[in-house]
């Protein structure tokens, strides 16, 4: 592990209690000078969603997160998984090391799945010189996991300059010349799809057009009594549950992990991480389905520990939930936000699925694993670009 000083700034922030206290901008604290935003996205995901690889485009995504985790030894560093990329902030000092394990990931992604993962490191001072600013706070998920949620325009703004075809390289890690290397371990992708009781998983994406921040949390939090309306209180609408929990065999579904995992070691190492997980596959239909413990571990507490830690809504310049839900429940969310969408207020984006995935991103089996959920066959990345159309069509409207 290596040294990772400057983050003493996040890891001091006080955590707010839920999900729920959000919505304060008075709450909300600039990032550093110093600090840079760490950005991933994998190129042309439609595509790759459309042939059915949305599991993997997931995992490259995560897999930056968990490279960072590795770096400092901790959830210790505010970020967001969106489905098809990631956004992480770090202290400047962390640059080199963060370029060189996103340049393997990278690699990886091309060698490996076939997949083209832009990444760049884009200063604050950048973004704050084009009139935007990122403001951050914690929020607790539960009692090991404290998720960011960041205000402020420049989230999006770095999404932006990572995406344009047109910008001249100077942030791309590329640009780096530091060794490559990336430390992935505890990434692990074994659970199967997750169904749940209501039939439905809602990937919703939700930005609010006015960037005042009084006038833009109001209405998220507006929003949010509608939700808990709709939805029967959203915290009953979680995607994952401890009943619907299934660990999977299928060959192509642990692929994805294995080919993570065991990226660039010797021709031997895939059939034996391949071996290795079907026999972790017994030990955890065992551990978990009798509630024993290990010398370290209580898989008794371990399926109720992954259903509070996931990430299933988050602020990032718009707001990102993943909900359990029914067909009606899905038409009545749409037809309200579509009448916000038709006064201006708001653009969204809303994918549905039968199921939710889930990437974990483990520091140990005990308490210390976070869980990413998205909606299966799209997800954030289909809602994302529901959204996108949506803003167009307001612009070609002015």
């Amino acid at each position: 592990m290596s040294n990772a000083s400057g983050l003493e700034f996040y890891e001091k922030l006080p955590v707010l209690p839920g999900f729920s206290e959000i919505f304060e901008p008075s709450l909300y604290h600039p990032l550093p000078d110093d600090w840079i935003l760490a950005v991933s996205d994998v190129r042309n995901s439609t595509s790759a969603i459309e042939s059915g690889r949305y599991k993997e485009v997931n995992a490259m995504g995560a897999v930056t997160i968990m490279a960072v985790v590795n770096l400092t030894g901790k959830y210790n560093f505010p970020f967001i998984f969106g489905g098809d990329g990631s956004t992480i902030a770090i202290p400047g000092s962390m640059s080199e090391q963060v370029a060189g394990a996103l340049k393997s990931i990278q690699r990886m992604a091309h060698q490996s799945f076939g997949l083209d993962l832009r990444c760049a490191l884009i200063p604050m001072a950048e973004i704050r010189s084009r009139g935007k600013d990122v403001r951050i706070l914690k929020h607790g998920v539960s009692e090991v996991f404290a998720q960011a949620a960041f205000d402020g325009g420049g989230i999006g703004l770095a999404e932006q300059i990572l995406k344009d075809d047109n910008w001249n390289g100077r942030f791309g890690v590329e640009r780096f010349t530091v060794s490559e290397g990336v430390d992935v371990n505890g990434l692990e992708c074994r659970w199967d799809e997750v169904p749940n009781e209501r039939g439905e998983v809602h990937s919703i994406l939700i930005e609010v057009l006015d960037d005042d921040p009084t006038h833009k949390m109001a209405l998220l939090r507006e929003i949010i009594v509608k939700m808990n309306h709709i939805y029967g209180q959203i915290d009953n609408a979680k995607p994952v549950s401890i009943d619907k929990l299934r660990l999977t065999l299928n060959n192509k579904k642990l692929s994805v992990e294995k080919r993570v995992r065991t990226f660039g070691r010797s021709g031997s190492d895939p059939f034996l991480y391949a071996l290795k997980l079907r026999i972790q596959w017994l030990f955890g239909i065992v551990l978990m389905g009798f509630g024993l413990k290990s010398k370290h571990v209580d898989w008794a507490m371990y399926k109720s520990d992954l259903v509070e830690n996931t990430d299933d809504r988050k602020l990032d310049d718009m707001l990102r939930m993943i909900l359990a839900g029914s067909e009606m429940q899905r038409y009545t969310l749409q037809g309200y936000l579509e009448d916000l969408y038709m006064q201006k207020k708001i653009v969204y984006g809303l994918h549905h699925s039968n199921s939710a995935l889930i990437t974990c991103v483990i520091l140990n089996h005990h308490r210390e694993h976070i869980h990413l959920v998205d909606g299966n066959n799209g997800g954030y990345a289909t809602a994302a670009s529901r959204l996108k159309e949506r803003k167009k069509r307001i612009v070609r409207n002015e």
